[in-house]
């Protein structure tokens, strides 16, 4: 698709709030910039995540919330179509004002609830007349606009899709900077592995890259893992001071792992992403149905034979996002691309010692030992015979472009 078959897809934003450069809540992304992105002009991204056909919309909606709305701004859309985005509630004009995060907070679910009975209100007069007029700048004027003129039974159906969703730009933008370190290791990993290597940026869909990221369920680390998939390929013991699922690079391991499974299981890249989020038992019986070249199908809220809910109906298409997101970080968030400084070898221990004797043994910088084995809560205390240990050895700086 044409970068300027892509405008569509980013209607311009009314962003009147702005502050440096360097606040993630304030960054400037211009239309150009996201729809140039979404095409890939300079071929970054692996064939495996280009955008497939039927997906654009959808992809296209993931990445302005990881690129152009914040934590501050909340997005109303049609669950079904997220292209067609009603209104933004954008709470910067409560900081601007500066108020407290209470009152910002109090404030910003008050207008929120505002829009949306504004929105239900008119849509529900569409569903009941579907010839009504309305005042310029009103919610059934913007649907409209969005949708054109429908019959009852399409209004019905949009007033029952309306679905609210804060933009993650800050959180994505401090994501990238916290997986730097981590980035080219990954990468590694998954190359030595056979897979694409740029599945090594689901951590970042996944927790944000949030070190210490647990979830409502319990899953731990960037790459949000459970006790019970971890313990397949990790060690988890409270007693002994080791959750592996805290390291990046162990838990990275673990995940080529599970993704060569999932591709044994499912013959498919894209079944296998959705399956990280989903599971692999409950895609097997569609495995010879969908596809790569034909995912737009399974993803559709409208197909009555997808086993899908909405979580991992959007996962493939949020993947897809964070991919171009981070790949043009240097577009969407300013900031240079660069990797590592440091490639990591896992050494297990043939005898008890603490993290302290093996950086001293193997001459690794002791900071770079602490920042790449955060799963070992203590690195005075010798640790048992067979605990892997990630030593860095410094590397030059180079460019990932």
């Amino acid at each position: 698709m044409r970068a300027a078959d892509m405008d569509l897809l980013f209607p311009e934003a009314s962003d009147q709030y702005k502050a440096p450069e360097s606040d993630p809540l304030y960054l400037d992304v211009s239309t150009k910039d996201l729809a140039e992105v979404l095409v890939d002009p300079e071929n970054r991204v692996e064939p495996e995540f280009k955008v497939p056909a039927g997906l654009e919309g959808h992809v296209a909606f993931w990445l302005k919330i990881y690129a152009r709305y914040s934590s501050m701004q909340t997005v109303v859309f049609d669950k079904e179509s997220p292209d067609k985005i009603y209104a933004v509630q954008d709470a910067r004009e409560f900081m601007a004002r500066g108020m407290g995060a209470i009152g910002i907070e109090i404030m910003s679910k008050r207008r929120l609830q505002s829009m949306l009975d504004a929105l239900r209100h008119d849509l529900g007069i569409l569903a009941r007349n579907p010839k009504a007029q309305f005042k310029v700048g009103a919610p059934g004027s913007r649907a409209l606009q969005l949708w054109g003129r429908c019959k009852a039974s399409h209004w019905r159906r949009t007033l029952a899709n309306i679905k609210t969703q804060k933009g993650q730009r800050d959180y994505i933008y401090r994501g990238i900077r916290a997986s730097r370190p981590f980035m080219k290791p990954m990468e590694d990993i998954f190359r030595e592995a056979g897979l694409p290597v740029q599945l090594s940026r689901l951590p970042l869909l996944e927790s944000s890259f949030q070190i210490t990221a647990e979830s409502k369920a319990s899953a731990v680390g960037v790459w949000q893992f459970l006790v019970k998939s971890a313990q397949e390929y990790m060690i988890v013991d409270e007693r002994a001071g080791i959750d592996e699922r805290l390291s990046p690079i162990k838990s990275a391991h673990a995940a080529t792992r599970m993704f060569k499974r999932n591709m044994r299981i499912l013959g498919d890249i894209a079944l296998s992403v959705i399956a990280y989020n989903h599971g692999a038992r409950n895609l097997v019986k569609i495995r010879h149905q969908y596809g790569v070249k034909n995912i737009a199908k399974l993803l559709d809220a409208r197909n009555k034979q997808s086993p899908l809910g909405y979580a991992s109906r959007n996962y493939f298409a949020e993947f897809l996002a964070i991919v171009h997101a981070e790949v043009y970080q240097d577009r969407l968030y300013h900031m240079p691309a660069s990797s590592s400084s440091y490639r990591v070898q896992i050494v297990k221990l043939t005898a008890p010692q603490s993290v302290f004797e093996v950086a001293a043994f193997h001459q690794a910088p002791l900071d770079a030992v602490k920042t790449f084995n955060p799963d070992i809560f203590d690195l005075k205390r010798r640790l048992p015979k067979g605990t892997r240990v990630v030593i860095p050895f410094a590397i030059r700086e180079i460019s990932a472009r």
